[in-house]
């Protein structure tokens, strides 16, 4: 029997059988005593490692939360700008630079 039979388990399970019932029929089916601690002692690990994954999800999602902001304004201030398109229009005189010295 491997050390940690429930390394590679999902939290789905495996075959449709979920983490307990794996464990309830392992533990039926193992009759030695070191065998049967080994199986507890897997699914304390999986347990263990559970809580740690649910952690670090937790931390990661606070973290992004918490930055998003900065984040957000650094990536806007390095993309390029948007400008409308530049239509050319005619230009209608108004007056010439001449004809305003002569007006005073």
């Amino acid at each position: 029997m491997p050390y940690d039979i429930y390394k590679c388990h999902t939290d789905r399970g495996m075959g449709g059988q979920s983490i307990e019932e794996k464990v309830l029929a392992d533990l039926e089916r193992y009759t030695d005593r070191i065998d049967r601690l080994e199986v507890l002692d897997s699914y304390k690990a999986f347990i263990e490692r559970d809580h740690q994954r649910d952690l670090a999800n937790r931390l990661a999602n606070l973290l992004f939360r918490s930055t998003q902001p900065i984040l957000e304004d650094l990536i806007l201030a390095r993309m390029p700008g948007s400008t409308p398109s530049h239509r050319g229009r005619p230009v209608i005189p108004t007056g010439s630079a001449d004809d305003s010295k002569h007006s005073k």
